[in-house]
């Protein structure tokens, strides 16, 4: 075994809200992680489109159920992979056989999943939007049931879809006459994409507030806000598993659940970074668009095709702003360079506001390809310029598990890109 690095176990909560990526985990099942290590498997630098060999090494072994990938970081070459015995023994006869290298970053998994608590109640007024705590999907639907009837000339709320499991998926339309909209430009955000990143969602309600408050950011602009576009997996994350990622769809050719919604979309669906397998954390489902809450959005937008100037989708975390193509490395967008220098105008504006410093990239340069998102679909099948994934705080610290009293500044945030980016478009 590699040598032995010592973490802290608040910096693992990061790796622990991974494991909700093992979703090869029958519904009802559970897995007892009381004996499980978290290694830092060493990859292999590669270019283009390539993956590491260990890496597709690792993936192959995460489908036959006894390791998870937890992340992997083409910047840092390291996959974080949480391991059974069986697992750890398999890896420690390959580094004595010179085939990878790994170190030991935590001894027990078990003992700190056992110890993660969470405190995250609801006892506010509903009709509220809240960014002291974070809101069930309950506390989100009473807010937006009453949001048009506070603001009947500048809010309208319709519902574009209903979730697999027949939840309601909102949309606000924002702006100062609501009545009149026929001229004006569009801004679009989204969130809740992945059910685990609880901070998305309360970014686009806090859109959403600022926005009431500041009437003249809607003179000429219709914002439309859909923020929470899984709220089955959402719900999932309060009642079941914190750690779940994906929609709850089934599949009638395995007891495995749920899509990654950010590889359903119908835009080089299939590809690099997706997965066949239902029982993947990046299964990309039976066809493009197949699912309920994908085909929402995508219903939300097609009509507004020409209006449209900036989309924005929230998720988390890293600390990130990322514009296509997320597909490939070797396509490069014909509008980079404008999306390059107008997200960098956005970091730049955070930090000048909020002092959080967020880097600025290509999706696929950053993280590996992954085929299928929702901001690549939107530059593509829209024709928008302005496309952009925005990953909020933090940088690992907490990761998914971002406590109640960082929400704020981490909406503030992201407000504060938005903003930015409505005075370019």
């Amino acid at each position: 075994m590699g040598r032995s690095r010592r973490v802290s176990s608040v910096a693992y909560l990061k790796l622990l809200m991974s494991l909700m990526l093992f979703v090869g985990i029958s519904e009802g099942s559970s897995l007892d992680y009381e004996r499980w290590k978290v290694l830092a498997v060493n990859l292999e630098k590669v270019s283009g489109d390539s993956y590491p060999p260990t890496l597709s090494k690792l993936q192959d072994m995460e489908a036959e159920g006894y390791l998870v990938v937890l992340s992997a970081s083409k910047t840092k070459g390291i996959a974080e992979v949480a391991v059974s015995s069986k697992a750890l023994e398999d890896l420690t006869k390959m580094q004595d056989d010179g085939l990878l290298t790994f170190d030991l970053l935590l001894n027990s998994l078990g003992k700190i999943l056992d110890s993660e608590e969470r405190d995250a109640g609801e006892n506010l007024p509903r009709v509220l939007a809240t960014f002291t705590s974070y809101m069930t999907f309950n506390h989100m639907s009473f807010y937006l049931e009453c949001l048009q009837a506070q603001y009947p000339q500048r809010i309208r709320v319709d519902r574009p879809g209903r979730s697999f499991e027949n939840r309601t998926i909102y949309r606000v339309r924002m702006t100062n006459n609501i009545t009149n909209t026929v001229q004006k430009k569009v801004v679009f955000v989204d969130g809740g994409i992945h059910a685990r990143e609880w901070v998305s969602p309360a970014a686009a309600f806090y859109v959403i507030e600022t926005l009431i408050a500041n009437t003249a950011l809607t003179e000429n602009i219709e914002w439309q806000i859909m923020p929470m576009l899984n709220p089955d997996g959402y719900d999932y994350t309060w009642s079941n598993d914190r750690l779940w990622l994906k929609n709850r769809s089934k599949s009638p050719s395995s007891t495995c659940v749920g899509v990654d919604l950010n590889r359903n979309f119908g835009f080089q669906w299939g590809g690099l970074g997706t997965s066949s397998s239902p029982c993947s954390s990046i299964y990309k489902g039976a066809s493009a668009f197949s699912e309920p809450e994908s085909r929402a959005l995508r219903n939300a937008m097609l009509p507004l095709k020409g209006k449209v100037k900036a989309y924005i989708t929230f998720h988390s975390y890293g600390q990130y702003i990322l514009y296509p193509w997320g597909y490939s490395t070797q396509v490069q967008h014909p509008l980079t360079a404008t999306m390059d220098t107008a997200a960098k105008a956005m970091a730049a504006q955070i930090k000048n506001t909020t002092l959080a410093v967020y880097s600025v990239g290509n999706s696929a340069a950053v993280y590996y390809p992954a085929a299928g998102a929702s901001d690549d679909w939107a530059a593509n099948a829209m024709n928008i310029t302005h496309s952009y994934t925005i990953e909020l705080r933090d940088k690992g610290t907490y990761g998914f598990i971002l406590p109640e009293s960082k929400i704020l500044p981490t909406v503030r945030d992201a407000w504060e890109a938005v903003k930015l980016l409505a005075t370019l478009v």
